[in-house]
């Protein structure tokens, strides 16, 4: 019997691939989301969703997000807000001293959200302040502090 080598190849990369897709949603279930962080996500910098919990983020709104990030291009956000989910945020601060470590902070009522930039994805937390006693800052922390994670491992 004659194995094909290339349909062993793809089914090798279907699986290859879906494990990928399950780990990065099970990072940011697990990992990102948390008290602070009720909503996450990664986008890749080519705009791309590669995982996303409690959010559903449009393709245009993350080839949108990963373009200013791209360009380096974050004080266009004052302008803009930061659109995620089809909710628009108010820019309230960003931080594009690195370009490895840009960082956008934005609210709408007693919603935030924290969008920090990694050597290939930005990582995304929304929190919903009215659903208990959430600081703001600790979200900001809790997704720099995942960001740091991924840079660390290659990310």
């Amino acid at each position: 019997r004659q194995v094909s080598t290339q349909s062993t190849w793809d089914s090798f990369r279907v699986v290859i691939l879906q494990n990928s897709i399950m780990s990065w949603d099970g990072l940011v279930q697990n990992n990102l989301c948390g008290p602070a962080v009720q909503q996450g996500a990664l986008v890749g910098l080519e705009g791309g969703v590669w995982a996303q919990h409690g959010v559903a983020i449009q393709p245009a709104e993350a080839a949108a997000l990963a373009g200013v990030f791209n360009s380096n291009q974050l004080e266009s956000l004052r302008g803009t807000g930061i659109v995620v989910g089809g909710v628009k945020y108010i820019t309230l601060r960003i931080d594009n001293d690195s370009p490895d470590t840009m960082l956008a902070i934005g609210k709408q009522k007693a919603n935030g959200i924290t969008v920090a930039k990694s050597k290939s994805a930005l990582v995304i937390g929304i929190y919903d302040s009215s659903a208990g006693n959430i600081n703001p800052a600790d979200n900001t922390m809790a997704v720099e502090a995942f960001r740091d994670y991924l840079v660390s491992t290659g990310y």
